[in-house]
């Protein structure tokens, strides 16, 4: 993905990102915003694509693909969870490892970047890595 669009900090990226109506385009409609400071990055809160309105999903795909992945600060203590009689929690590392991985602090579940942008609405399938 940083081929195609490379990775801005929250304090790189622009306000906004304004999408021009194009010259065939009737006068009366809007130009259409995405602000990037009003986009949720933690993976576990934001609302899907399918919520945003059809005209500007495409643009608020481009813009998460422009922020990146959302990872905890460096210092962030994954919790522990206990499943049957062993210990588990996310790893580090798994970050290096894993490109497309994104995790929430706020629901302590791996989420699966493009799975969010680009998943189809329908009752099958979904952005966690593991259900």
């Amino acid at each position: 993905m940083k081929k195609f669009f490379p990775v801005l900090s929250r304090d790189k990226a622009t306000s906004s990102v304004n999408l021009e109506a194009s010259e065939t385009q009737h006068p009366s409609e809007s130009i259409k915003v995405v602000d990037y400071e009003l986009l949720e990055t933690d993976p576990g809160i934001r609302p899907p694509i399918s919520s945003y309105h059809p005209d500007i999903q495409n643009e608020v795909r481009k813009a998460y693909l422009k922020i990146g992945r959302h990872k905890p600060p460096y210092n962030f203590v994954y919790p522990w969870s206990v499943q049957g009689n062993q210990r588990r929690r996310f790893c580090k590392n798994w970050f290096d490892l894993y490109d497309w991985i994104d995790y929430s602090e706020s629901k302590d579940l791996a989420f699966c970047l493009p799975c969010f942008l680009f998943k189809n609405v329908s009752k099958y399938g979904g952005d966690h890595f593991v259900t």
